[in-house]
Protein backbone atom coordinates (compact mmCIF):
# COMPACT_ATOMS: atom_id res chain seq x y z
CA UNK A 1 0.00 0.00 0.00
CA UNK A 2 1.00 3.55 -1.07
CA UNK A 3 1.70 6.03 1.73
CA UNK A 4 1.98 9.63 1.80
CA UNK A 5 4.03 9.38 4.61
CA UNK A 6 5.58 6.04 4.60
CA UNK A 7 6.50 4.69 8.10
CA UNK A 8 6.69 1.40 7.75
CA UNK A 9 8.82 -0.30 5.10
CA UNK A 10 10.08 2.90 3.66
CA UNK A 11 9.12 1.25 0.05
CA UNK A 12 9.61 2.96 -3.32
CA UNK A 13 6.30 4.99 -3.47
CA UNK A 14 6.88 6.39 -0.07
CA UNK A 15 7.28 10.59 -0.06
CA UNK A 16 9.37 9.75 2.96
CA UNK A 17 10.56 7.17 3.72
CA UNK A 18 12.51 5.70 7.15
CA UNK A 19 12.67 1.97 6.24
CA UNK A 20 14.85 1.05 3.45
CA UNK A 21 15.78 4.05 2.46
CA UNK A 22 16.33 2.74 -1.24
CA UNK A 23 14.14 5.30 -3.29
CA UNK A 24 13.44 7.73 -1.03
CA UNK A 25 13.50 11.62 -1.54
CA UNK A 26 15.20 11.85 1.87
CA UNK A 27 16.80 8.23 2.91
CA UNK A 28 17.79 7.49 6.58
CA UNK A 29 18.67 3.84 5.69
CA UNK A 30 21.02 2.95 3.06
CA UNK A 31 24.44 5.20 3.09
CA UNK A 32 25.13 8.29 3.33
CA UNK A 33 25.63 8.74 -0.59
CA UNK A 34 22.32 8.79 -0.77
CA UNK A 35 21.14 11.37 2.14
CA UNK A 36 22.16 14.81 3.26
CA UNK A 37 22.56 13.26 6.92
CA UNK A 38 26.15 11.91 5.92
CA UNK A 39 27.46 14.81 5.52
CA UNK A 40 26.99 16.00 9.29
CA UNK A 41 29.24 13.02 10.60
CA UNK A 42 32.64 13.68 9.15
CA UNK A 43 33.82 16.64 10.12
CA UNK A 44 37.71 16.46 12.06
CA UNK A 45 38.26 13.53 9.10
CA UNK A 46 39.68 15.80 6.09
CA UNK A 47 43.06 14.77 4.92
CA UNK A 48 45.89 17.50 5.08
CA UNK A 49 46.32 19.04 1.08
CA UNK A 50 49.15 16.87 -0.56
CA UNK A 51 52.52 19.38 -0.59
CA UNK A 52 54.06 19.98 -3.83
CA UNK A 53 57.38 17.60 -3.80
CA UNK A 54 56.24 13.98 -4.22
CA UNK A 55 58.99 12.22 -2.24
CA UNK A 56 58.15 14.76 0.88
CA UNK A 57 54.58 13.83 0.48
CA UNK A 58 55.63 10.39 0.21
CA UNK A 59 57.19 10.36 3.69
CA UNK A 60 54.81 12.60 5.13
CA UNK A 61 52.10 9.98 4.37
CA UNK A 62 54.18 7.01 5.69
CA UNK A 63 54.97 9.25 8.55
CA UNK A 64 51.32 10.29 9.46
CA UNK A 65 52.78 14.06 9.37
CA UNK A 66 49.29 16.02 9.70
CA UNK A 67 50.85 19.20 11.52
CA UNK A 68 50.68 22.08 8.72
CA UNK A 69 54.11 23.68 10.01
CA UNK A 70 56.06 20.94 10.23
CA UNK A 71 54.58 19.42 6.60
CA UNK A 72 55.66 22.69 4.73
CA UNK A 73 58.95 23.13 6.68
CA UNK A 74 59.64 19.12 5.25
CA UNK A 75 58.08 20.19 1.65
CA UNK A 76 61.21 22.76 1.18
CA UNK A 77 63.55 20.53 2.79
CA UNK A 78 63.18 17.98 0.12
CA UNK A 79 63.13 20.90 -2.82
CA UNK A 80 66.23 22.63 -1.26
CA UNK A 81 67.88 19.15 -0.87
CA UNK A 82 67.57 18.52 -4.61
CA UNK A 83 67.88 22.18 -5.73
CA UNK A 84 71.15 22.34 -4.10
CA UNK A 85 71.84 18.45 -6.20
CA UNK A 86 72.13 16.87 -2.62
CA UNK A 87 69.24 14.46 -2.61
CA UNK A 88 70.90 12.35 -4.63
CA UNK A 89 73.85 12.30 -2.34
CA UNK A 90 71.60 11.02 0.88
CA UNK A 91 70.94 7.27 1.59
CA UNK A 92 69.33 8.14 5.04
CA UNK A 93 67.90 11.49 6.31
CA UNK A 94 66.16 12.00 9.58
CA UNK A 95 63.59 14.98 10.45
CA UNK A 96 62.79 13.69 13.76
CA UNK A 97 59.35 15.46 12.97
CA UNK A 98 55.99 14.62 14.36
CA UNK A 99 56.78 14.10 18.37
CA UNK A 100 56.23 10.11 18.81
CA UNK A 101 58.51 7.07 18.04
CA UNK A 102 56.12 6.14 14.94
CA UNK A 103 57.19 9.39 13.46
CA UNK A 104 60.49 10.24 14.33
CA UNK A 105 61.89 6.67 13.41
CA UNK A 106 61.19 7.32 9.58
CA UNK A 107 63.79 7.75 6.83
CA UNK A 108 62.98 10.69 4.69
CA UNK A 109 64.88 9.35 1.30
CA UNK A 110 63.15 6.06 1.43
CA UNK A 111 60.14 6.12 4.05
CA UNK A 112 59.18 2.37 4.80
CA UNK A 113 59.51 0.76 7.34
CA UNK A 114 62.02 -1.57 6.98
CA UNK A 115 65.47 -2.24 7.77
CA UNK A 116 66.64 -1.97 3.80
CA UNK A 117 64.57 1.36 3.84
CA UNK A 118 67.02 2.35 7.05
CA UNK A 119 64.41 3.07 9.38
CA UNK A 120 65.85 4.05 13.08
CA UNK A 121 64.85 1.44 15.69
CA UNK A 122 65.19 2.78 18.80
CA UNK A 123 66.20 1.20 22.07
CA UNK A 124 66.47 2.45 25.71
CA UNK A 125 64.67 5.09 27.35
CA UNK A 126 64.14 7.87 24.58
CA UNK A 127 62.12 10.86 25.00
CA UNK A 128 60.37 11.84 21.90
CA UNK A 129 59.01 15.25 21.34
CA UNK A 130 58.51 18.24 18.78
CA UNK A 131 61.82 19.13 19.36
CA UNK A 132 63.35 15.85 18.70
CA UNK A 133 64.60 12.48 20.32
CA UNK A 134 66.37 12.84 23.63
CA UNK A 135 68.10 9.81 24.51
CA UNK A 136 68.93 9.11 28.42
CA UNK A 137 73.24 8.73 28.00
CA UNK A 138 72.66 5.30 29.79
CA UNK A 139 70.91 2.64 27.23
CA UNK A 140 69.90 4.45 24.51
CA UNK A 141 70.85 4.44 20.87
CA UNK A 142 69.28 4.28 17.33
CA UNK A 143 69.89 1.78 14.82
CA UNK A 144 70.07 2.93 11.03
CA UNK A 145 71.00 -0.41 9.72
CA UNK A 146 73.08 1.00 7.44
CA UNK A 147 76.41 -0.34 7.23
CA UNK A 148 79.67 1.46 5.65
CA UNK A 149 81.21 -1.50 4.20
CA UNK A 150 77.64 -2.18 2.44
CA UNK A 151 76.60 1.07 1.18
CA UNK A 152 80.05 2.88 0.84
CA UNK A 153 83.51 3.21 -0.99
CA UNK A 154 86.28 4.38 0.42
CA UNK A 155 86.61 8.32 0.00
CA UNK A 156 82.90 8.28 -0.41
CA UNK A 157 80.91 8.87 2.70
CA UNK A 158 79.01 11.42 4.85
CA UNK A 159 77.72 11.52 8.44
CA UNK A 160 76.04 14.50 10.33
CA UNK A 161 73.88 14.94 13.44
CA UNK A 162 71.91 18.27 14.73
CA UNK A 163 72.37 18.78 18.57
CA UNK A 164 70.33 20.85 20.42
CA UNK A 165 72.25 20.15 23.67
CA UNK A 166 75.41 21.84 25.07
CA UNK A 167 76.54 19.73 27.78
CA UNK A 168 79.76 17.86 28.35
CA UNK A 169 80.19 14.97 28.14
CA UNK A 170 82.13 11.77 26.12
CA UNK A 171 79.49 10.32 24.60
CA UNK A 172 79.23 9.85 20.80
CA UNK A 173 76.78 11.14 18.29
CA UNK A 174 77.32 8.61 15.72
CA UNK A 175 79.60 5.34 15.61
CA UNK A 176 80.64 2.36 14.68
CA UNK A 177 83.77 0.26 14.64
CA UNK A 178 84.81 -3.08 12.83
CA UNK A 179 87.62 -5.45 14.58
CA UNK A 180 90.32 -3.57 13.07
CA UNK A 181 90.64 0.32 14.73
CA UNK A 182 90.85 1.53 11.06
CA UNK A 183 87.62 1.04 10.71
CA UNK A 184 87.05 3.36 13.61
CA UNK A 185 83.41 6.58 12.40
CA UNK A 186 82.62 8.17 15.29
CA UNK A 187 82.65 11.72 16.68
CA UNK A 188 83.07 13.43 20.17
CA UNK A 189 82.08 17.04 20.74
CA UNK A 190 82.82 18.36 23.98
CA UNK A 191 82.07 21.70 25.81
CA UNK A 192 85.10 24.22 25.30
CA UNK A 193 87.34 21.58 25.45
CA UNK A 194 89.50 18.72 23.14
CA UNK A 195 86.57 17.55 20.25
CA UNK A 196 87.65 15.28 17.62
CA UNK A 197 86.42 13.10 14.94
CA UNK A 198 87.03 9.95 13.60
CA UNK A 199 86.15 8.62 9.91
CA UNK A 200 86.97 5.87 9.02
CA UNK A 201 90.33 5.73 10.03
CA UNK A 202 92.53 4.75 13.78
CA UNK A 203 93.81 7.93 13.67
CA UNK A 204 91.59 11.51 15.37
CA UNK A 205 91.10 14.46 13.59
CA UNK A 206 90.93 17.54 15.87
CA UNK A 207 88.15 19.48 15.27
CA UNK A 208 88.88 22.90 14.16
CA UNK A 209 87.95 25.33 15.41
CA UNK A 210 87.03 23.83 18.55
CA UNK A 211 83.20 24.31 19.42
CA UNK A 212 82.65 26.22 22.10
CA UNK A 213 79.13 24.48 22.31
CA UNK A 214 77.93 20.90 21.60
CA UNK A 215 74.54 22.37 20.64
CA UNK A 216 75.66 22.78 17.04
CA UNK A 217 75.24 20.81 13.40
CA UNK A 218 78.47 18.59 13.27
CA UNK A 219 79.06 17.21 9.66
CA UNK A 220 81.92 14.69 8.64
CA UNK A 221 82.42 13.85 5.13
CA UNK A 222 85.44 12.20 3.00
CA UNK A 223 85.66 13.17 -0.95
CA UNK A 224 89.33 10.65 -0.79
CA UNK A 225 91.06 8.50 0.74
CA UNK A 226 93.45 11.40 2.01
CA UNK A 227 91.55 13.80 3.35
CA UNK A 228 88.84 14.49 6.16
CA UNK A 229 86.35 17.48 5.91
CA UNK A 230 84.45 18.55 8.67
CA UNK A 231 81.97 20.93 9.21
CA UNK A 232 80.63 22.88 12.58
CA UNK A 233 77.61 24.87 11.23
CA UNK A 234 79.13 26.78 8.27
CA UNK A 235 82.56 26.50 9.35
CA UNK A 236 84.42 23.37 7.18
CA UNK A 237 87.88 22.88 7.32
CA UNK A 238 89.85 19.63 5.90
CA UNK A 239 92.18 17.74 7.49
CA UNK A 240 94.80 15.12 6.26
CA UNK A 241 93.64 11.68 7.67
CA UNK A 242 93.88 7.83 6.01
CA UNK A 243 91.29 5.73 5.33
CA UNK A 244 91.62 2.14 4.77
CA UNK A 245 89.13 0.30 6.16
CA UNK A 246 85.10 0.43 6.45
CA UNK A 247 83.24 -1.08 9.58
CA UNK A 248 80.95 -4.03 8.94
CA UNK A 249 78.53 -3.40 11.66
CA UNK A 250 75.77 -1.36 11.32
CA UNK A 251 75.90 2.99 12.39
CA UNK A 252 74.15 3.42 15.89
CA UNK A 253 73.38 6.83 16.26
CA UNK A 254 74.04 8.51 20.27
CA UNK A 255 76.53 5.76 20.67
CA UNK A 256 78.48 3.83 19.06
CA UNK A 257 78.37 0.43 17.83
CA UNK A 258 81.41 -1.48 18.59
CA UNK A 259 81.90 -4.73 16.59
CA UNK A 260 78.23 -5.81 17.98
CA UNK A 261 78.86 -3.93 21.43
CA UNK A 262 76.85 -0.82 22.92
CA UNK A 263 79.13 1.85 24.24
CA UNK A 264 79.83 5.41 24.40
CA UNK A 265 75.95 6.87 25.17
CA UNK A 266 75.00 10.09 24.62
CA UNK A 267 72.55 12.02 26.43
CA UNK A 268 72.01 15.26 23.70
CA UNK A 269 68.82 15.56 22.16
CA UNK A 270 68.86 15.32 18.46
CA UNK A 271 66.76 17.50 15.67
CA UNK A 272 68.03 15.98 12.51
CA UNK A 273 70.61 14.18 11.38
CA UNK A 274 71.89 12.24 7.55
CA UNK A 275 74.10 9.46 6.39
CA UNK A 276 75.17 9.85 2.80
CA UNK A 277 78.01 9.71 0.29
CA UNK A 278 80.70 12.51 0.10
CA UNK A 279 80.25 15.71 0.53
CA UNK A 280 82.76 18.59 -0.51
CA UNK A 281 83.30 21.73 1.67
CA UNK A 282 80.99 23.92 -0.30
CA UNK A 283 78.17 20.88 0.35
CA UNK A 284 78.46 20.88 3.38
CA UNK A 285 77.83 24.60 3.61
CA UNK A 286 74.49 24.29 1.66
CA UNK A 287 73.49 21.31 3.81
CA UNK A 288 73.96 23.19 7.14
CA UNK A 289 72.03 26.28 5.33
CA UNK A 290 68.90 23.96 4.93
CA UNK A 291 69.35 22.14 7.79
CA UNK A 292 69.20 25.63 9.92
CA UNK A 293 66.14 26.54 7.70
CA UNK A 294 64.17 23.50 8.50
CA UNK A 295 65.19 23.82 12.13
CA UNK A 296 63.92 27.71 12.73
CA UNK A 297 60.80 26.91 10.41
CA UNK A 298 60.32 24.71 13.28
CA UNK A 299 61.24 27.03 15.96
CA UNK A 300 64.23 24.95 17.28
CA UNK A 301 66.94 26.39 15.69
CA UNK A 302 70.25 26.31 17.96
Amino acid sequence: MANSNGWGDGAANNTIGWGQGANNTIGWGKSHSLSWAGLTDIVGTSTPAPVSDTDAQAFLTNAVITDTTQRDAINTLVIGLKADSLWTKMLAVYPFVGGLEATCKFNLKNPVDTNLGHRLIFTGGWTFSNNGIQPNGINTYANTFLTPNTHWTLGNSSVSTYSRTNNSEAGNLWGTRGGSSFTLLYSVLRDGTTSNCYHNANSTTGISPNPTTSAVNLISSRINSLNQIQGVNATNQTNSSTELQLSTYNIYLSAQNSSGTTINFSSRQLAFAHIGYGLTQAECTLLYNRIQTFQTTLGRQV
